[in-house]
């Protein structure tokens, strides 16, 4: 019996520890999920704090940007994190930013009237606010650089005849300088050298060669103009000069004006190594901007400028990290333009925005309004979009971003105008052929137009992949053996695997489903996704 006792206890004190282990364990699962639950609420209202904060830092930049007055509007665009700049340099950049400046239209109405020594009289009077009022200070740059830097033929007209009326006028001469160099730039296009014909060149070196002599003009008679002075040097750089020419050119202009930060920006891509520069002829410039940096806090833009190109010569993609960088100096905008280009996250969508804050052009909403679509913030894209459209008039300087504007906004009859005008005085545009093609085709029901617009971008590019690719687009839906023999012709350097991704031109002989469609892209109105 005392056996039989002890067993009894044995097991009973078994039991007991075991009731104690399962119920301790019990409470340490159930600590452990309470544990787990406050932390799952922690990283929860952390996630909807940084959310909340990134909407509200949205709606602020967005409020900011519908500011009527331009020097409020410009100050009152919150810091975007991590890009913050001096309280010096801001108000510095607002101010040249907020600085009103004859429109061509008002040019255009002088002329008119038979008044071109009023627009001389207008150029004179910001010569010497530029070099008495600190308030005014860069506006004489700045109306060159924002007004006739450009191809728009409206504005070219205007410039012949200001030149006309005034022809011994050293701003009409210089604005027709600036006007021409745009334009050269523009008939040589885009593409790599091997795919653009000779005449392309051609009519870039005639151009160029107009651009140099305009400015050389402009200097004979104004010797003290800063603007001709800057212009000469990526002018000569286009015509063949020597390293030693544009070292010499770049020094003269900031001893014109070594306050005036652009004339260094301007020479610091010339010195550049990617155009035959040095880092060496670098330094130089960013030495000389930054010991001018108490007397214009925007040579700070020269720092991120040689930075930049810096960077670029280590001949490797830019990361965003490096764009950061960049820009944790100054808001260069050839890093934010390019950087827009990187898959941004909607949390870095905002790190855009300086484009359309210091320069709230078309062109600079249409490169924010991708790069905010790149970064998956659609609705503020399509803001972006219309308020380039909305901006845009026949005399905007960037006629393309205009129209490309227009058409994204669904105004394709007034696109297509305006295409149908920069074909006018550059036949060979490659750019405004291909955004009618896509016009005609997928917008206006213009089938015919497409194809001979097709036809027509052939002829001039005959051995280029775009033009194929254009042609193939407007027999895609009408004639399958033309597309495919243009796709075949496109691609003539790959296997049909490779670009026939939907099977059109080649047997689908496994049974896999057509991809996603690779048509037109929204922004760009080019059917390049192939």
């Amino acid at each position: 019996m005392r056996l039989i006792g002890i067993i009894f206890i044995t097991v009973g004190i078994a039991l007991l520890v075991v009731v104690s282990f399962l119920g301790y364990d019990r409470w340490l699962i159930e600590h452990q999920a309470e544990t787990v639950r406050q932390e799952m609420a922690q990283l929860h209202a952390k996630a909807e704090a940084k959310r909340a904060d990134l909407d509200a830092r949205i709606a602020a930049l967005r409020a900011a940007d519908k500011v009527a007055d331009p020097l409020k509007r410009c100050l009152e665009f919150p810091d975007v994190p991590p890009l913050h700049w001096s309280p010096a340099f801001i108000a510095e950049r607002c101010r040249l930013t907020a600085l009103d400046i004859i429109t061509v239209d008002q040019i255009d109405a002088k002329l008119a009237a038979g008044d071109s020594a009023g627009v001389d009289a207008t150029f004179q009077d910001y010569a010497t606010q530029d070099a008495s009022d600190p308030k005014r200070r860069g506006i004489l740059f700045r109306t060159f650089e924002q007004r006739f830097e450009s191809s728009n033929p409206a504005i070219g007209s205007v410039l012949e005849r200001w030149v006309k009326a005034s022809p011994h006028s050293a701003y009409a001469l210089a604005a027709r300088g600036v006007f021409r160099m745009r334009t050269a730039a523009e008939a040589r296009g885009t593409a790599s050298a091997a795919d653009t014909p000779r005449e392309n060149f051609e009519t870039m070196e005639r151009l160029m060669a107009g651009a140099v002599s305009d400015l050389k003009a402009s200097l004979a008679i104004k010797p003290d103009f800063i603007v001709p002075a800057t212009y000469l040097i990526p002018a000569t750089a286009r015509t063949g000069g020597s390293r030693a020419e544009i070292m010499e050119l770049g020094r003269k202009a900031v001893a014109i004006a070594p306050d005036e930060h652009r004339a260094y920006i301007f020479w610091s891509k010339e010195a550049s190594p990617l155009w035959g520069g040095s880092i060496e002829a670098l330094e130089e410039i960013a030495d000389a901007a930054k010991a001018r940096e108490d007397s214009n806090p925007l040579m700070a833009l020269v720092a991120a400028r040689v930075r930049y190109f810096s960077a670029l010569a280590t001949r490797r993609p830019l990361s965003r990290d490096d764009y950061l960088a960049i820009l944790a100096i100054a808001p260069d905008a050839f890093a934010l333009d390019n950087m827009g280009y990187l898959p941004l996250a909607q949390a870095d969508a905002s790190l855009i925005t300086p484009l359309v804050r210091f320069e709230p052009t078309v062109e600079n909403y249409m490169r924010a309004a991708l790069a905010l679509e790149l970064a998956k913030q659609p609705e503020w894209s399509d803001e972006y979009v219309t308020r380039a459209a909305d901006l845009g008039s026949l005399t905007t300087p960037d006629l393309g971003k205009y129209a490309q504007a227009l058409a994204t906004s669904n105004r394709f009859d007034a696109a297509a105008a305006l295409n149908e005008k920069m074909i006018e005085v550059n036949p060979r545009s490659a750019d405004a052929m291909s955004a009618l093609i896509v016009l005609y085709e997928e917008h206006l029901e213009r089938h015919d137009d497409a194809v001979a617009m097709a036809r027509r971008m052939l002829d001039a590019y005959p051995d280029s992949t775009r033009a194929w690719k254009m042609f193939a687009y407007t027999q895609k839906r009408t004639d399958t053996a033309e597309y495919c023999k243009a796709m075949a012709r496109a691609y003539h350097d790959q296997p049909e695997f490779k670009w026939d991704f939907d099977y059109t031109c080649s047997p689908n002989e496994h049974g896999l489903p057509p991809p996603m469609s690779n048509g037109a892209t929204r922004r760009g109105q080019h059917p390049e996704g192939k």
